[in-house]
């Protein structure tokens, strides 16, 4: 590069769009400017300070940050005028190239830092566009790129990064958090890569993110996955079935439940319960122990659109035989003989190296233990949840049924409260038809997976960090192994952080940085108002 480069950006209601469209432009342009001016209004004078520190982590990933701030008079738009033109000829005189970004302020902001620049003045001048403007108060990187364009206008194009990876192949782990999975789809949407996800202990191929497109599509169907189970197999084997398959694609939100309006309408039914007296909602949801192996809590998240608020607001009642049910299956554990077949069993050098990985030491929870444990302490964690009284809990199943919706009965009758139990399993139809103060709606999961299907970037996300959770690893192909369970991290860890195992040494490098800016740009504390 010839010539020095400099930015000047504008700062108006919301300090993110100042800082992702300066990281968008350091990303997808090979503009990187030593110095950096923001100008800002007299009512943004506090919330200035954070955006200029998350403007300095993101300048400090090249250069040394070297940024200044301009207060300018609210609504001044001949004060914006006149500081613009001030700075810009000053840059100019130092033999700096200038790039104006427009993203984030406010109109006479923008209009009045234009009004006197001339032909040749800038160089650049970026704008951040996006088409949805809720959820956005995060980083660039952990908001879709499908879903965000960089224009500069002055050159009357979209900005694309178009990252050139060497091929450095070596082991590289990444801790991911769930928020910053986003940022490997957005390293695998810029190379225009669809994602294949794999099972590495049966060699199935499952399904692939076609990320540009917003699809999931099936790579297998019931017949050839339950076949290669059937070849792979041995005593003592945690893989998961189709049916296993079938409930994460519908926890995660890719996949509807047959009945997911029924569901949709009892949840609100449970929300609109209301106390005449004091207007507080007396309506309490239940689940049957089955719903959290379901992942059902998880799901919850995916309808609030569809209820008209919060799935946090519900309240939530468990009883205490519920409970005991899942601990007691959740002490079922790998022995060290499960483990030895297993290796056994994968004869290869790369899968053995695999197992110790996923399996670790021995009397480690299963998978469908663990899960089942995470999505409870969701469950268990929800602003308004009670437990019911302590009591002997039989071994019998079917007894354990009677004694949920009796529990239930007694809870709704000494608290005047009413109580809808969620339940896949139909047996529960046979105590809960003798109950007169317990309601009782049955989840039915679909049939099949559909060959393809259309979701949103979030579930995408989801789906990554299920199918993760659900196989221990899983293979992203190109990318490496993600690994959704791993050395005995605790159950409330286990369903929001994986680990990703990368290939390629200098892909490792720069999803690493991604993920580092990502986070400490979200300690920062930066506003957006409305």
């Amino acid at each position: 590069m010839s010539e020095k480069q400099s930015y000047i950006t504008l700062m108006g209601r919301s300090g993110w769009a100042v800082v992702n469209s300066f990281h968008a432009s350091v990303i997808e342009t090979d503009y990187r400017p030593e110095k950096i001016h923001v100008i800002y209004e007299s009512q943004s004078s506090e919330e200035v300070k954070p955006v200029i520190q998350g403007l300095e982590i993101i300048q400090s990933s090249y250069t040394s940050s070297n940024i200044q701030g301009w207060e300018v008079p609210d609504w001044d738009a001949h004060a914006a005028r006149k500081t613009t033109l001030e700075i810009v000829r000053k840059l100019k005189d130092e033999g700096y190239q200038v790039a104006l970004d427009i993203t984030g302020g406010r109109k006479s902001l923008v209009a009045g830092s234009l009004l006197d620049l001339r032909k040749g003045d800038l160089d650049h001048l970026f704008y951040l566009a996006i088409e949805i403007t809720q959820g956005v108060a995060k980083p660039y990187l952990m908001i879709p790129k499908r879903i965000q364009s960089l224009y500069d206008i002055l050159a009357n194009e979209v900005q694309i990064e178009k990252p050139q990876f060497k091929s450095q192949i070596a082991k590289t782990d990444i801790i991911l958090t769930r928020n910053c999975m986003m940022v490997l789809l957005n390293q695998a949407y810029s190379r225009g890569e669809k994602i294949v996800i794999k099972s590495p202990f049966v060699g199935t191929e499952i399904l692939e993110l076609d990320i540009q497109n917003s699809k999931i599509v099936m790579r297998t169907d019931r017949m050839s996955y339950e076949q290669n189970m059937d070849d792979n197999k041995y005593e003592g084997s945690d893989h998961p079935s189709y049916s296993d398959l079938r409930r994460c694609l519908c926890y995660c939100g890719a996949l509807d439940f047959e009945n997911a309006h029924e569901i949709t309408e009892t949840l609100k039914s449970v929300g609109r319960v209301f106390d005449p007296t004091s207007g507080n909602r007396r309506g309490f949801l239940s689940l049957d122990s089955n719903m959290f192996y379901n992942g059902f809590p998880s799901s919850l998240e995916t309808l609030e659109n569809d209820l008209g608020f919060q799935s946090k607001d519900i309240m939530c009642v468990t009883p205490y035989a519920v409970k005991i049910e899942l601990r007691r299956r959740i002490k079922h554990k790998y022995k060290k003989k499960n483990i030895q077949d297993a290796k056994n069993h994968y004869k290869t050098r790369h899968l053995s190296k695999l197992l110790d990985e996923l399996l670790g030491q021995s009397n480690r929870e299963t998978r469908e233990a663990k899960m089942a444990k995470s999505e409870f302490l969701k469950f268990e964690n929800r602003p308004v949840h009670v437990t019911t009284e302590v009591v002997d809990v039989p071994s019998d199943p079917e007894d354990v049924d009677h004694l949920i919706v009796e529990t239930l009965e007694r809870f709704s009758r000494e608290k005047g409260d009413s109580a809808k139990l969620l339940s896949s399993d139909k047996l529960i139809l046979g105590p809960c038809g003798l109950a007169e103060d317990v309601g009782v709606k049955i989840l039915r999961f679909p049939q099949d997976i559909p060959k393809t299907m259309q979701v949103n970037d979030s579930t995408l996300v989801r789906v990554l960090m299920g199918l993760a959770m659900l196989y221990g690893v899983v293979e992203l192909e190109k990318i490496g192994y993600l690994f959704g369970e791993y050395r005995g991290k605790a159950a409330e860890a286990y369903a929001e952080e994986a680990k990703l195992r990368v290939r390629n040494q200098d892909r490792a490098k720069v999803l690493r940085e991604r993920v580092n800016i990502c986070g400490d740009l979200k300690q920062l504390g930066i506003l957006q108002r409305r």
